[in-house]
This record gives structure tokens, C-alpha cells and sequence, in this order.
């Protein structure tokens, strides 16, 4: 890849993504290649920067980057968690951002082998009743809802306070099962059966 096709990329996923430096290591030979050139990208006014975040309990804050749209500072960690999950699946179609369905308001749409997953990526802030208050804006739709959870313990409480009108719809995974093993059986319904989202041949 040239240095033309590789600053595209960079700006693809900045206008699709919120991202961290992270999100563009596979375009480079070493971290600190990606990281002067994300910064000379900066200067030249072609990617925004939107914050900083801590990953883990030490270390430097990680600037983000997003041209797509500007998230509230409250929600950046959020929305870079939500990256990490949607880079699971990059043959994915994926709308996020101002662009999903404005009565909905799902984190981000995500269309996978003709099948289009609602996505909620849930870091545990919010009580089960809440959750079942967001989740009545799903009553009557038919597409899927995948619940990504940081824990295996929000997972479990996740489904078990799950809405019965739609409990049929949806499926619960943890965010590190996933992006160990994308095409597996990582998923679970509400009664506990384990699902893949990808064939046995993708993922």
C-alpha cells in the first residue's frame, strides 16, 4: 500500500469511526511510524482530533480521532469501545453516527451476509431499568439487536432483564469474546443457546 492509498484508509475509517491510534497499526510497520504520521495529519488539518481517553489503569492518554462527527467528551471511550467490536467484522456494511435511524437510535447499525444487526454496546453505567426503557423503542421493529457487554456478569444480567417483546430479537455478547474469536459461538440468546453471526467458513 502507498502512502496515497494508506491516508485514505486512515480518513475512511476517521469519517466512518470514531478510533485511536490502534485502529490504524495494521496500516503501518511500527506504532511510532503510525503515530507521526496521524499527528502530520493534524497539522495538515485533514484528521480531527476529538480527545483523549485512558486505556487500562496507567500509561498515557490515547487521542481520538473522528471526521465523521464530533461525539460529547462523555461518550468517547464509549464510542472507541464500539470500534473495537465493529472492526470484528469489516466486511460489514455500518452506519453509525448522526446516521442511524433517528427514532431507534441504536449505537450503530451494522449489515452482515443480508442481515442487519441493531447495536447496543453497553460499559454497564446504566441499570437494568433503564435498559428496558431504551429497549422499548425496539417494540415492533423485526431486525436483530446485538447487546456487545464488557463482563460475562452484565451479560448474564443483561438477558435476564431482558423485555419480553424483544427477548426473540436479540443477542448478548462480551466485547473481549468477540474480538478473540469474531466468527465463533460467542454469542447467547436471552434462554442462554449460543449463536454465531458469521457462516463456519467467515469470521
Amino acid at each position: 500500500m502507498n502512502w496515497r492509498d494508506r491516508d485514505n484508509e486512515i480518513l475512511r475509517r476517521a469519517r466512518q469511526h470514531v478510533c485511536c491510534a490502534r485502529h490504524f497499526l495494521d496500516l503501518f510497520g511500527t506504532p511510532q511510524a503510525a503515530y507521526r504520521r496521524l499527528a502530520r495529519l493534524i497539522e495538515f488539518r485533514q484528521l480531527r482530533s476529538v480527545g483523549e481517553i485512558m486505556v487500562g489503569d496507567s500509561g498515557r492518554p490515547q487521542k481520538c480521532y473522528c471526521n465523521g462527527w464530533k461525539p460529547k467528551p462523555d461518550q468517547i471511550r464509549h464510542e472507541v469501545l464500539l470500534t473495537d467490536f465493529l472492526f470484528c467484522y469489516p466486511e460489514s456494511d455500518v452506519v453509525r453516527g448522526w446516521l442511524v435511524d433517528k427514532q431507534i437510535r441504536p449505537d450503530a447499525e451494522m449489515t452482515l451476509n443480508g442481515i442487519k444487526f441493531n447495536v447496543e454496546l453497553d460499559t454497564g453505567s446504566e441499570s437494568h431499568s433503564q435498559v428496558r426503557r431504551r429497549q422499548r423503542a425496539y417494540i415492533g421493529t423485526t431486525d436483530m439487536m446485538l447487546f456487545v457487554t464488557l463482563s460475562e456478569r452484565r451479560r448474564r444480567g443483561l438477558m435476564a432483564n431482558c423485555l419480553d417483546e424483544v427477548k426473540e430479537l436479540c443477542l448478548f455478547g462480551v466485547l473481549g469474546d468477540v474480538m478473540e474469536e469474531p466468527g465463533g459461538e460467542v454469542w447467547k440468546d436471552v434462554s442462554g443457546n449460543e449463536a454465531r453471526i458469521v457462516g463456519n467458513d467467515e469470521g
